[in-house]
Formats: C-alpha cells, sequence, structure tokens
C-alpha cells in the first residue's frame, strides 16, 4: 500500500512539473534597449566631445558637444540631460548608468535605457 502511494504520489508530482513546465513560454516582445554614451575628453587641441546613441543594428546618433572645459561644463550637461530626457518621454527608462574618469582630462558618461 505504501508503494502505490508512494507511487502516485510522484506520477502526480511528475504531471504538475510537466504542465507547469509547459505553461511558462518566452516572451515574444523583446525589450528595445538603448544606450547613450557621453565622451568629453580636453587633451589634444582638437574637439573629442561627443554624444553617440546606440540603438542596435548599426543605427547611431550622433550630437556634438562643445569642447570640454569647466568653463562650458553646464552646456555639455544641459545637452546629455536634454538627450535622455527625449528618449525618457518616448517611453524609455534608465536602467543603467556609470562614469569614467580621466583625471583632469575628461570622462565618459554611459547610460543604459529599456522601453517600457
Amino acid at each position: 500500500m505504501t508503494t502505490k502511494i508512494k507511487t502516485i504520489g510522484l506520477t502526480t508530482l511528475i504531471v504538475i512539473f510537466v504542465l507547469t513546465c509547459l505553461s511558462f513560454k518566452p516572451s515574444d516582445n523583446q525589450s528595445e534597449s538603448i544606450m547613450i554614451r557621453s565622451t568629453q575628453i580636453a587633451f589634444g587641441g582638437k574637439n573629442n566631445s561627443f554624444i553617440k546613441i546606440y540603438k542596435g543594428d548599426n543605427q547611431i546618433e550622433s550630437v556634438q558637444l562643445d569642447k570640454w572645459s569647466l568653463d562650458n561644463e553646464a552646456q555639455n550637461y544641459d545637452k546629455l540631460i536634454t538627450t535622455v530626457r527625449t528618449f525618457e518621454k518616448q517611453g524609455y527608462q534608465v536602467i543603467s548608468q556609470s562614469e569614467t574618469m580621466f583625471g583632469t582630462n575628461g570622462f565618459i558618461n554611459t547610460f543604459i535605457l529599456t522601453k517600457k
């Protein structure tokens, strides 16, 4: 009798497991993600400051920034925040942000956004 109960319990457990596995299906909707990278570098005499917007499938937009210096730092930040807000208005949400510093020579900000 105990063996029969164990067999029924095991069979029930297997059926529940299989039905649970079959009920989950991967989403057909892939999230849309973009990366916004602001590079502001002061060395080298030429302007190496820009924003690149990477949308995938080789779709890249560029926004030219003023050459980085303490005097125009606020203007460049304003362009960066305006760019991020533009995508937020289109339904994107910032999920990650990082910054890399090059001492006093500049920095890179990277934002990862995904569609809500």
